[in-house]
């Protein structure tokens, strides 16, 4: 989940969330029977695989062009990933912050919107 440049998002979706509901699938997928060995956030640190150094995708922040000390900063992700760590999981009765939604191939883009996606208007 990128962010850009750091910035808050438009919308009430932060990395901690993103990851939470995550786990949260992956929960379910393990309880309706599918074989995961693992879960791997992507990435530890921002990658800058975007052809330049907007996009912000790590746990930790680094502001590769103005600060030499390359110093890492925590994003929320951080929290929430040692708390879910901690936890084994989300805790039983967690509810996604993002709703599941249909997306039809058939009925682009009408179905695969942020909105429809959010279930509210953004």
């Amino acid at each position: 989940m990128a962010t850009d440049n750091g910035k808050p998002r438009t919308y009430p979706y932060t990395r901690a969330d993103y990851m939470r509901d995550n786990v949260y699938w992956i929960q379910r997928a393990i309880a309706d029977g599918a074989d995961v060995i693992g879960y791997n956030y992507w990435s530890l640190v921002d990658s800058y695989e975007w052809v330049n150094y907007r996009a912000r995708f790590g746990l930790y922040r680094v502001d590769v062009k103005n600060d030499p000390t390359l110093q890492r900063r925590e994003t929320d992700g951080v929290g929430a990933y040692r708390a879910v760590i901690d936890a084994g999981g989300v805790p039983e009765g967690y509810a996604p912050t993002m709703r599941p939604a249909f997306c039809s191939f058939a009925n682009l883009p009408g179905t695969c919107t942020l909105e429809r996606l959010l279930g509210r208007p953004t």
